[in-house]
């Protein structure tokens, strides 16, 4: 008696798990080809499944018109489909892979730096936000010019991170004397013994304090260096894979290849995505600190560097980059960059003008001091929703935070809420 009642209560199970699987295969069978001319409720269905996606920008009315099928074709080829656009077999099995794939774990990982001695911000976040956090990258170690390394190691923060069950990666950056030295990292790029010699001091000081990995964050190689810069890659993942250790790669964003670009034109993404286990596409600094004042990361901007970035690099790979800050643009005076933490503050000792602007998706604030206007555009927990949900959407590996210590409470709070 008591197994047929364990039978029954396990055959209630499958049914229930069974009508659930099929309810949600139900909203994609589709029951014919879709192309252009057809009308119907299955065409508004798919037009706003696209429109989630982030390819179908036009209204919802169930007609297949040439706008449907512009957003099919785009989808086709972020997919590696051929862009025939028609929503056949093939495209409706794509879709149903990204829509409908709730067993992935989105990976957060946070940047932690330090802009003087004794700045603990990174350090106190990733104690408070542990449990959020998959990863942690430090912004350790410089190049040389020989291929050495100059850096220190922050020793508390890996001990922290493995304690909390947050894998610590060693950050490798060519940052020196406030901006990225291009002239050191293609004399180490070009030469194979130099890069061999920095791969050793990669993987010693890994194994000396115990990192689980690598984060390679080499910023403006050019197109002429762009197979020296693959190599390296290539041969670090030989020597890392050895030992079973991690290697993410930190790219420029960008949404097109511009071989002429000369900060973005040697990050070949589809050879980038191969060999990395991770990639972080730094899809902030739209406007920056040298250019003129505007969003840091408008929504249109952050869609089309993601669709470029899915149309090269396997979507499970890539982190998205958010920021957790804003610039403060003057005419008068150096751009300062502002923590998304001080912004409140600055709102509070400044008699200006805060604004959300809706084509850009993104706050801003205006004020005057000493006669002279200021202009601050900033992420901050609604702006950083909007990004997230397209992580989701898009069925991205996840995001990555610059920088840890910048963040609010509701900031982090957003994270939680909407990465599944």
């Amino acid at each position: 008696m008591e197994r047929k009642r364990v039978a029954v209560i396990i055959v209630s199970v499958v049914l229930i798990i069974a009508s659930f699987l099929f309810f949600n295969a139900e909203v994609l069978a589709f029951s014919r080809t879709l192309k252009i001319g057809n009308q119907g409720k299955d065409v508004a269905e798919l037009q706003e499944m696209l429109s989630k996606l982030g390819f179908y920008h036009s209204k919802i009315d169930g007609i297949y018109g040439h706008i449907t099928q512009k957003a099919v074709m785009n989808f086709q080829r972020s997919m590696g489909l051929f862009p025939d656009g028609v929503f056949g077999k093939n495209t409706i099995a794509a879709l149903n892979s990204i829509i409908y794939d709730a067993s992935v774990k989105r990976k957060v990982m946070g940047f932690a730096a330090e802009d003087y001695n004794g700045d603990n911000r990174s350090y106190y976040s990733l104690l408070k936000n542990s449990k959020t956090l998959d990863s942690v990258a430090t912004f350790s170690y410089g190049l040389t010019y020989s291929g050495d390394l100059t850096g220190t190691t922050p020793y508390k923060t890996i001990k922290t991170a493995w304690e909390k069950g947050v894998k610590p990666l060693v950050l490798i950056h060519n940052f020196n004397n406030n901006q990225f030295d291009k002239f050191t990292a293609e004399a180490v790029l070009k030469s194979y013994a130099k890069r061999k010699r920095l791969i050793n001091n990669i993987l010693w000081i890994i194994e000396r304090d115990g990192y689980a990995g690598v984060n390679i964050d080499i910023e403006g190689i050019s197109f002429k260096n762009k197979w020296n810069y693959i190599s390296f890659l290539w041969e670090l993942r030989s020597a890392l894979r050895l030992k079973g250790l991690e290697l993410s790669v930190s790219v420029p964003a960008k949404t097109w290849d511009d071989p002429y670009n000369g900060w973005s034109g040697g990050y070949d993404y589809k050879q980038i995505g191969q060999v990395a286990d991770f990639v972080v596409i730094m899809a902030y600094d739209e406007h920056w600190s040298g250019g003129n004042p505007g969003p840091t990361a408008s929504i249109q901007w952050v869609k089309s560097v993601i669709n470029y970035a899915v149309s090269r690099i396997p979507r499970e790979k890539i982190l998205l980059g958010i920021g957790a800050y804003g610039y403060d643009w003057s005419h008068y005076k150096t751009t300062n960059m502002v923590p998304l933490n001080q912004i409140n503050d600055l709102i509070r000792i400044n008699n200006g003008w805060l604004a959300w602007h809706d084509y850009f998706q993104q706050p801003y604030y205006i004020y005057w001091k000493n006669g002279k206007k200021h202009q601050v555009w900033f992420e901050n927990e609604h702006s950083v929703k909007l990004k997230l949900q397209l992580v989701e959407s898009y069925n991205l590996g996840g995001i990555a935070i610059w920088r840890l210590g910048f963040e609010t409470t509701a900031y982090w709070q957003t994270i939680k809420n909407t990465l599944s």
